[in-house]
């Protein structure tokens, strides 16, 4: 068994790496493998099938039917002839019951709120932003029901937990090559630092060769990466101030919901547009990650218009700046900063996510870039 470690032990240097290997547990699968293993998760995984579905024929009278519905709390229900679908109920519409059938209180289904069972879940996910439920399809027949209380369901919580799990390995990946876990444990709280490295002794003590970083919870990763004040770092993430870096905390919140079982994704069938943002923000994250990995150092990570003296900021991937006005007709300023570089910025498929539109246009304005442009013959979109 390793021994327990003293206090002065626990807080002793961190023995240094050979050179800042990679930690291989935590290493990013890549996004074309999540994409592939996220569209394995399947509308079928999630929908109430036919069978428990309160359903009704279009001659039965609407007042029972809306009593039935409210009776087992529900506010979508299809009227049915055989397995076809006629139309559906709304709980909404119950005001104007008195005296009709279903049938003829029932509303049209329209196209958007049917889907085939076979839709991947991260497509169902955006429909239901804008439909309140969708009518699952099987060769034109009724199979089941999903409603946006079926985000709650262990499918899409599977769905968040793969995409969340594969932010936290790139996270932490930042963190060991471009942040430090060693020199910025600090930004945590003293006693949550003191349990980090406790960890990590303990393991070390029982001959484990694992990266510090891999004992930092998401949170841990979270706040760290906010507090560090490393702008190079940001924007890598695709974020060019503080104020946009702390956007990440709200996914704190999100992953202990999806981490927790016994906790609801969401309460309300509003707040289904919330969990939407946060998944749309995680995946942005990853696509900055990812395209920002495979940058050399000297490529630009983002370009800003400094106002006061008209001309432009170059962030390089190793932190470098290069500023120059790009005015130079005879082409020094853009031999500086390096044709092949611009291009590749220009070309980028984010690259109004690392610079904003205005500064974008400023810089195709330039004498060196509209030279640029046209020899290498580069959209001007």
């Amino acid at each position: 068994m390793g021994e327990i470690l003293s206090e002065k032990r626990m807080f002793a240097p961190i023995p240094s790496k050979t050179p800042r290997e990679k930690p291989r547990s935590v290493m990013p699968s890549g996004l074309p493998y999540l994409r592939k293993m996220t569209g394995l998760l399947r509308a079928e995984l999630v929908l109430t099938p036919k069978m428990n579905v309160i359903s009704f024929h279009p001659t039965e009278d609407s007042e029972s039917a809306f009593s039935k519905m409210a009776f087992a709390n529900v506010d979508y229900a299809p009227v049915l002839s055989g397995s076809k679908i006629v139309g559906c109920l709304w709980k909404k519409d119950q005001s104007c019951s008195l005296g009709k059938t279903c049938g003829e209180l029932a509303r049209r289904v329209v196209r958007s709120n049917r889907i085939p069972s076979g839709l991947c879940l991260d497509v169902v996910f955006k429909r239901l932003v804008d439909e309140p439920f969708l009518f699952v399809m099987e060769n034109r027949c009724l199979k089941g029901i999903i409603t946006r209380a079926d985000i709650n369901k262990r499918a899409f919580r599977t769905l968040l937990f793969m995409i969340l799990s594969e932010l936290e390995s790139w996270l932490v990946n930042l963190i060991h090559y471009r942040i430090s876990c060693e020199t910025n444990l600090h930004l945590l709280s003293e006693d949550r630092a003191k349990e980090v490295l406790y960890n990590f002794w303990m393991a070390k003590a029982g001959n484990m060769e694992i990266a510090l970083e891999q004992y930092l919870s998401f949170s841990d990763i979270v706040n760290i990466i906010m507090k560090s004040n490393d702008n190079s770092c940001w924007q890598l993430m695709g974020y060019g101030s503080k104020k946009q870096v702390e956007r990440l905390g709200s996914l704190i919140e999100l992953r202990n919901k999806v981490a927790h079982s016994t906790r609801n994704l969401t309460e309300r069938e509003d707040s289904i547009l919330d969990i939407f943002q946060e998944y749309t923000k995680i995946w942005e994250l990853l696509e900055n990650l990812e395209e920002n990995s495979v940058l050399d150092d000297k490529d630009i990570l983002t370009v800003n218009f400094i106002e006061k003296t008209k001309d432009f900021q170059f962030v390089l991937k190793s932190g470098a700046v290069v500023r120059t006005t790009l005015d130079d007709p005879n082409g020094k300023e853009l031999k500086e900063i390096g044709q092949e570089r611009l291009k590749k910025f220009l070309t980028s498929s984010i690259k109004n996510k690392k610079a904003d539109k205005k500064t974008v246009d400023l810089l195709k304005r330039t004498t060196a870039m509209r030279i640029l442009i046209e020899k290498l013959e580069i959209s001007g979109d």
